[in-house]
């Protein structure tokens, strides 16, 4: 774990995944003193901005830095040449992506929409709750994407920016796939005042499907390590 927070935060890739956050931060603040009227930003800024499209980008700059430069490089073989188990290597690298995802994402969102309406304390508390359990979700998904795919920047931001933005959005079908639908459900159903953007799926399923993208994703990431040889290969 100390070694996945230091090469997160230990070099300039540190910088990268700070400026998401503090661009959401900004451009609420801005939003709420050029417009008079700031609950209707709430939907804009915090919902689709927010938790649209910094919140999984944070989680896939994170995600990809606790464990893609390691695979690049082939340090990863000297931490597995240790008799530590693969699935609790991927565990720990998935708890620091996952802590400093709600911190640098969720965390962010909340305050967006408090900085917009500083009385939307329920909306504040909803989203943060969805926007939480969407990372945990996110972290999940892009670690094993981290794992299993040579380029996986260009992947995650195809899912973020092409199934979740755009088509998750108007599909019901494909807003099944989306962990932004996901914690989306989520926040609705802790607060009747968070606005629902585009295409809406069932509380139940949302609740269920963090959680099972997150346990998926550690599962495939720790069973990825299990192929990889000491030469730094991979079967």
């Amino acid at each position: 774990m100390r070694l996945s927070a230091r090469a997160v935060f230990g070099q300039k890739r540190v910088i990268l995944v700070l400026l998401p956050p503090i661009l959401l931060l900004v451009f609420s603040i801005f939003a709420s003193i050029v417009s008079p009227f700031s609950e209707p930003l709430i939907e804009p800024a915090s919902v689709i901005f927010g938790m649209g499209i910094i919140l999984p980008l944070v989680a896939l700059l994170l995600s990809m830095g606790v464990l893609g430069p390691e695979i690049e490089d082939g340090s990863i073989v000297y931490l597995l040449a240790t008799p530590t188990s693969r699935y609790k290597i991927a565990l720990s690298k998935y708890a620091v992506a996952a802590v400093a995802s709600v911190v640098l994402g969720a965390v962010p969102v909340a305050m967006s929409v408090l900085i917009l309406d500083f009385e939307s304390w329920g909306v504040a508390g909803a989203l943060f709750v969805g926007a939480t359990l969407a990372s945990l979700a996110y972290c999940g998904l892009f670690l094993a994407l981290t794992s299993l795919v040579k380029f996986s920047t260009i992947a995650g931001l195809v899912y973020i920016l092409i199934l979740e933005t755009l088509f998750a959005s108007w599909l019901t079908g494909l807003a099944y796939l989306s962990v932004g639908k996901m914690g989306g459900a989520i926040a609705q159903s802790l607060s009747d005042d968070v606005p629902a953007v585009g295409a809406t799926i069932n509380t139940p399923y949302a609740w269920i499907g963090v959680f099972v993208v997150a346990a998926l994703g550690v599962l495939i990431t720790g069973q990825r390590l299990s192929s990889f040889q000491l030469k730094g290969d991979v079967e």
